[in-house]
């Protein structure tokens, strides 16, 4: 009996590395053609670059310059808008007005005295001037009850990320960001290029998760908490 049970041990071993070594040559064989595929792609580009005469390289030249022209024009049309600063929106009637005019729009609802709105208020003005492509502003909750209403903000802080018009997608408190009140500038900007409210390249930041081992956070509190101490992020004071 042991000896058929070694036996069938041993087949079933032998079975799995099998699956193990199909599996590893199967991977390999993918990552082979990937390669050749980049590698023909690029192979075609040269090809192309070196088959132009000068009218080509005059043409694409051109064509780079107007696209710089336009890009420059466009960052200059967002200054206008106010792109490029952290901006505060009075009331109901601007913050329309101001999401009006612009395609991506970030909006912070916050209220000034609560500490951890001051924390998002240190990252959103570092990201503004970095990034002209966007609207940057922020809206004191307390003052706008319609508009939170409307937008559904039920913590303080959130950020609402706006295209063309729409809501599309709200940060609520910290947790997206690593969930402490230390977490870097790179993991709110991460998050906005990666909901594409912002351009550029960018490689993901260490895992926001990973900085939570061996810390307490302190979650966040819903508008309608009475508002014991200073901290509390709720909007009704007794």
């Amino acid at each position: 009996f042991e000896t058929e049970k070694r036996k069938r041990e041993m087949v079933s071993n032998a079975q799995f590395q099998g699956a193990v070594e199909n599996l590893v040559h199967l991977a390999a064989h993918k990552l082979d053609q990937a390669v050749d595929y980049e590698n023909d792609r690029l192979d075609e580009k040269i090809k192309k670059l070196e088959n132009m005469d000068d009218d080509d390289l005059e043409r694409l030249r051109e064509r780079r310059l107007a696209e710089l022209k336009n890009k420059a024009q466009q960052l200059q049309m967002n200054r206008v808008k106010g792109h490029g600063e952290y901006r505060e929106v009075a009331d109901t009637k601007q913050f329309f007005e101001e999401c009006k005019q612009s395609d991506r729009v970030v909006v912070h609802f916050c209220r000034s005295t609560t500490w951890r709105c001051q924390i998002m208020d240190k990252h959103l003005r570092i990201l503004a001037p970095k990034h002209l492509e966007t609207k940057f502003i922020h809206v004191d909750g307390e003052k706008n009850p319609f508009l939170s209403e409307k937008l559904r903000i039920t913590m303080l802080p959130s950020v609402v990320l706006i295209k063309n018009g729409k809501t599309d997608h709200t940060i609520i408190g910290f947790d997206e960001m690593g969930g402490d009140d230390d977490f870097p500038t790179e993991n709110l900007e991460w998050i906005l290029h990666s909901r594409g409210m912002i351009d550029g390249e960018m490689s993901a930041p260490e895992s926001p998760r990973s900085r939570m081992k061996g810390k307490t956070t302190v979650a966040h509190k819903s508008l309608r908490q009475d508002h014991d101490d200073s901290d509390d992020d709720g909007w009704e004071s007794n």
